[in-house]
Order: structure tokens, then C-alpha cells, then sequence
């Protein structure tokens, strides 16, 4: 099966991974922060149940960006 000529230099995956690592690493998340910097902050959160609610919110909030950028590269 041959692919479509549209496809032949698009990789989602490659895509979405450059996406993540530029939200993840990239951005600014305040004024001096990166926002790995917090996340790195938020796993050593010593209360267990604590830190379980913030790595469900890391994991929405890179879900909901992850959506968003897939929607908008379409358009």
C-alpha cells in the first residue's frame, strides 16, 4: 500500500511529542519559571493525597493543551 501524497511528510506523533516537550520545557510559567520547574516542585509534595490531586491536574492540563493543539493545527 503506497501513502497518500498529503501524509508523506506528516508525522502526528513526532508532532504531538514536539507540541508536549515545547509546552512542557519550553514555556515560561510565570515570569522566571519554566513549567517543569513547578511539576518538578509538585511530585515532591510529601502528603500522598495531595500530590495525587496535582498529578491529575498536570494530566488534564496536558490533555486539555494537547487537544487544543491538535485541533488547531488542522485549521
Amino acid at each position: 500500500m503506497t501513502k497518500h501524497p498529503a501524509n508523506e511528510y506528516l508525522n502526528p506523533q513526532e508532532d504531538a511529542e514536539l507540541a508536549f516537550n515545547k509546552w512542557f520545557y519550553g514555556d515560561f510559567y510565570g515570569s522566571f519559571t519554566f513549567r517543569y520547574e513547578y511539576f518538578m516542585d509538585d511530585i515532591k509534595i510529601e502528603d500522598e493525597n495531595q500530590r495525587k490531586e496535582m498529578l491529575i491536574r498536570w494530566v488534564e492540563s496536558a490533555f486539555i493543551m494537547g487537544y487544543n493543539a491538535g485541533r488547531c493545527s488542522k485549521t
